[in-house]
Parts: structure tokens; sequence; C-alpha cells
């Protein structure tokens, strides 16, 4: 799994620039040979790759050992316990069953994430790299950004990663963290909501026409004067 990380990783970095060395093929408007710009591309985005499978692989390994059950091709790895009784390993006796622990709220959890986020990208945010990365990299050395020209929404108000018409560059950029931190815990939390209730309500229904027919069964009547009964007739007893 975490080989597989590691590999998936590596691969998505070069094949993202593959994918710019084709839109450039397309609509490309400088004199700068699509063969120059697919070696610089590949030839930077592969370091970066190796860097980025890294860290994904840590962290996919990392999760992994400690909750398995969060990676979904990684439930029902986990291996049964092991003793090592007069020089051999033999499995461990099976545990008896836990009691079913009481739901945790995730409140706690939720608050941690958040003002962590906030403090990423409303401070911290501020000493990230100013170095080009790699596509700008390659605009600048291959001269592909001779023609740029102003996007059409340079002038929006969260253009740039700041927030328009704040002169102070902490300030400003801090604040443009900070909203996009409440806009992606708003959609988010709306994405997930929706999701939850759909699910409930396929829960419900499904639930429903088996208790319908549990409810709905109603044993026959026997008929009457059958075997050793008795029947009520209009002159008595039979």
């Amino acid at each position: 799994m975490t080989v597989a990380s590691f590999v998936a990783a590596l691969l998505s970095v070069p094949a993202a620039a593959v994918a710019f060395t084709l839109v450039y093929a397309v609509g490309g408007t400088t004199d700068v040979s699509l063969t120059k710009v697919a070696t610089a591309m590949v030839g930077v985005h592969v370091l970066i790759g190796i860097g980025e499978a890294a860290i994904t692989a840590l962290t996919v390994g990392a999760v992994i050992a400690v909750r398995p059950d969060l990676v979904y091709g990684a439930r029902g790895l986990t291996r049964s316990l092991k003793l090592r009784v007069g020089g051999e390993l033999v499995d461990a006796p099976a545990a008896a069953p836990a009691a079913p622990a009481a739901a945790r709220s995730t409140r706690t959890l939720w608050i941690a994430g958040i003002v962590t986020s906030l403090v990423l990208a409303g401070f911290v945010s501020f000493y990230a790299s100013a170095n080009p990365d790699g596509l700008e990299k390659v605009a600048h050395d291959k001269g592909i950004d001779k023609k740029a020209e102003e996007h059409a929404t340079a002038d929006s108000p969260l253009a740039d990663y700041g927030v328009k018409d704040i002169t102070d560059a902490r300030l400003s950029g801090g604040l443009a963290g900070v909203i996009g931190v409440g806009v992606t815990v708003i959609a988010g939390s709306a994405v997930f909501w929706t999701l939850r209730r759909r699910r409930s309500g396929d829960a419900s229904a499904a639930a429903v026409p088996g208790a319908d027919e549990g409810a709905d069964t109603v044993p026959e009547a026997a008929p009457a004067g059958d075997g050793g009964g008795r029947s009520r007739t209009p002159g008595g007893e039979a």
C-alpha cells in the first residue's frame, strides 16, 4: 500500500506536466519549441514528484500503522497477534469481544482542526517560500511568459493571494487565507451534510419494507368446525 501510494504520487506530478505540454501545443503563443517545453516541464516535475511521493508514502504508512481502518485499501490487513512459545511463534488466543464503546464527540477534533487551519493560513502562510514553482520556473527560463497578460479576474477581491485595497502584505495575505479556510469549511460541511442525509434516508427506506412485512402478517383463521373444535349454530353448539 505504501509503495502504491509512492508510485501514484510520483507519476501524478509528471503527468500534470505532460497535460500542460499538450495544452501549450494547442494554444501556446510563443515560438518556444514543443520539445523544449516538454523536456523542461517533465524534468523539473519529476524532481518535484520524488519529494511529493516520499511525503505521501510516509503519511500513508504512518496512518496504516496506527489506523488501517481509515485507509480503504488497507481494511482487513491487520495481522493476528503472535506469541513466542518454546521458541516458535503461535497465534495468540482470541480476545473476548469488547463492550461497545460510547460514541465520542467529534467537536474537539473539529475545533482543533479549524484552529490549526486558521493559524497556518492566517499566520504561517506569510513565511512560505517566494521562489517560483515548477511551472513558473520553466516559463521564465524558456521564455514562455514573454507574452503573459493579466488574468481576466486580476481585479477580483481575493486575487493574487491577498485582499483587495489592503496595503499591508501580511494582513492582506492572512485575511485571504482565513477567508479561504472559511469558504472551504462551509463548502465541505455542506457536501458531507448532504451525503449523510441521503445515506440516512436510503437506510430508512430499506428498513421500512421489512418492518411492514412483519407487521402485516396475520395468521389465517381456522375453518369453522374443523377437527375437534366447536362451531356455533342458530340452534346451539354442535
